[in-house]
């Protein structure tokens, strides 16, 4: 057959808050499953999109949460189905929240932006915000929760007695050198005690400045995020498992550069990593890698000609890309 020539518009500039790249004619609802729970209890945040477009490609929209408030990984469905060149459906993604202090709590509205090939415009919707009530619960006082003096005294008790007489006995005394304490050994694991207590409280303070600097702590825990996602994608080849597999590349690779970078997910795009990658030295053969690889990545999960070899050196070419860019960034 004839080479057939596609010509793919760029998006327009200024893509508005609570874009994560959508292109096509979509609602958003969310909803919050309970308005009251008890501390160290679960809700579920649930973002629904529906409309035509590239659903399956969407982003997770970015959700601000109260502080003191666990959320754990983001549960994604998918319900699709296509006609010709469109492709209808939604997408579900499933926020779960664990409350860890009793109070009132709010979360902010969800914002989640599109681009509309119909009017050429970028469009957007906008949730109302969320409030809810986290209780004490039966358990108390929780780990974690903060100590309020004056809150937990208890009351004096009268023991019914006034100032005691005199004692008359002698007391008994003994000489120290032949007590515990006068033991040479003993002073000796004294002293060592508190060497020992000195050296835990120093070695405290380093990790816990160390550990201040978020950003420095995300770049070095970046590198094993990524080998846990590629685990789970070389789990999910071996199993046959298509969509997962890709699903599971793609993730390694987004974040490994957003945390090695240190780009937030609101503002992460290919052209935002490529110029940052740019300036930091990496040289073309990796930058255009890392392309290759996501574009193969969102790509191959709807191509039904996908094998399994076509899998193989996807998953050894990632872990040699992160490889590589362990050693430059």
């Amino acid at each position: 057959t004839r080479p057939v020539t596609i010509r793919v518009k760029p998006l327009p500039a200024g893509e508005p808050e609570g874009f994560t790249g959508g292109v096509g004619d979509f609602t958003m609802n969310a909803t919050l499953s309970a308005s009251e729970l008890n501390v160290n209890e679960a809700l579920s945040l649930k973002i629904t999109v529906r409309g035509t477009g590239n659903l399956p490609l969407l982003g997770e929209p970015v959700v601000n949460l109260p502080p003191d408030h666990d959320l754990y990984d983001v549960n994604r469905s998918v319900n699709i189905s296509t006609e010709g060149n469109r492709i209808s459906g939604s997408v579900t993604f499933e926020y779960p929240i664990v409350a860890r202090h009793a109070g009132r709590f709010r979360i902010a509205p969800v914002k989640f932006a599109w681009f509309d090939p119909s009017s050429g415009s970028y469009r957007s919707a906008t949730s109302g915000e969320f409030n809810f009530t986290v209780l004490k619960g039966e358990g108390g006082e929780t780990p974690g929760s903060v100590y309020i003096p004056g809150l937990n005294q208890e009351r004096v008790t009268d023991i019914g007695t006034d100032i005691r007489d005199i004692s008359r006995s002698v007391p008994l005394f003994t000489p120290l050198a032949t007590t515990l304490l006068g033991k040479g050994w003993f002073r000796l694991l004294y002293i060592l005690a508190v060497l020992t207590a000195l050296t835990a409280m120093i070695l405290i303070r380093f990790v816990a400045r160390r550990n201040a600097d978020m950003k420095l702590v995300r770049t070095r825990k970046a590198s094993r995020f990524a080998r846990t996602r590629l685990r789970q994608a070389d789990r999910m080849r071996k199993e046959g498992n298509r969509d997962r597999f890709y699903e599971e590349i793609g993730k390694a690779v987004w974040g490994y550069i957003a945390d090695k970078l240190n780009i937030e997910t609101s503002a992460l795009s290919k052209d935002r990593v490529i110029m940052e990658m740019e300036q930091r030295g990496i040289d073309g053969v990796n930058v255009s890698e890392f392309s290759r690889i996501l574009d193969e990545s969102e790509f191959s999960r709807f191509a039904p000609s996908a094998e399994k070899s076509d899998m193989d050196r996807l998953y050894h070419d990632t872990a040699e890309l992160v490889r590589n860019l362990e050693n430059k960034l």
